[in-house]
């Protein structure tokens, strides 16, 4: 019972806690787009997740189908599409099918959430996830129509979408502190040493330049300069 009880403590801890943790740190990596992280989260969390548990709650008993769906219309704004998108890199949800019908015909995308996190809703969730998991069907999803009024507050403070201009994007992020790095205290150190304080900076530098400080050989000029192009990297490509 004692093993039961902390296998329980630790699914509730990563699925309520940690994967959201995941999800809402994006929107200090990236603030230009904390609005969709935060709207996202909420959406999933306090709409989307209460109303699949409803129907399960309803329809286990009566030994009918659960749900792990919801869909959403093909013509919802696009703020919300970019939410989602972002929902689908941290993993709370994924992309099931495209170009499904829903009610009156209507077509749009099929996405699941991620199973853990709504069994994690659960009173006791291993007991009931064999129950759930095993009954799941697709046809089960929850529908947010293009006009749903679960948009409205994410609307209100993003009315529309822009395509950010990646020049400028990535001129910002070049001038960002090399405290960003993921580095040692010691290593970026050296590199103030040498003047260079930005990302900017670091990536212009040769090796040699960086190997001119006292105790930077080959191996940490290397992870100086791979440092900065991961920093890049990951900003225009995550």
């Amino acid at each position: 019972m004692l093993i039961y009880s902390s296998v329980t403590n630790v699914f509730r801890e990563f699925y309520r806690e940690e994967i959201w943790s995941e999800q809402s740190s994006l929107a200090e990596k990236y603030p230009g787009n904390s609005e969709f992280v935060d709207w996202g989260r909420n959406f999933i969390e306090s709409v989307v997740l209460p109303e699949i548990k409803s129907k399960n709650d309803k329809f286990l008993p009566l030994n009918k189908s659960t749900s792990a769906f919801f869909w959403i219309h093909r013509n919802s704004p696009q703020v919300v599409k970019e939410s989602l998108r972002i929902l689908e890199y941290t993993g709370i949800i994924k992309l099931q099918a495209t170009g499904i019908k829903a009610t009156n015909s209507e077509i749009g995308n099929r996405y699941e959430v991620n199973i853990g996190c709504l069994l994690a809703l659960e009173t006791l969730p291993l007991t009931n996830a064999l129950n759930i998991i095993k009954k799941l069907s697709a046809k089960k999803m929850s529908e947010f129509g293009a006009n749903s009024k679960a948009y409205d507050s994410l609307l209100k403070k993003v009315p529309q979408f822009t395509e950010p201009n990646m020049t400028e994007c990535l001129k910002m992020q070049l001038t960002k502190s090399i405290n960003v790095l993921e580095i040692t205290e010691w290593q970026k150190g050296k590199l103030r040493e040498l003047n260079i304080n930005n990302l900017g900076e670091l990536l212009i530098s040769k090796e040699s330049d960086l190997m001119k400080a006292y105790q930077v050989g080959k191996v940490r000029s290397r992870q100086m300069k791979n440092a900065a192009f991961a920093a890049v990297f990951e900003y225009l490509f995550g």
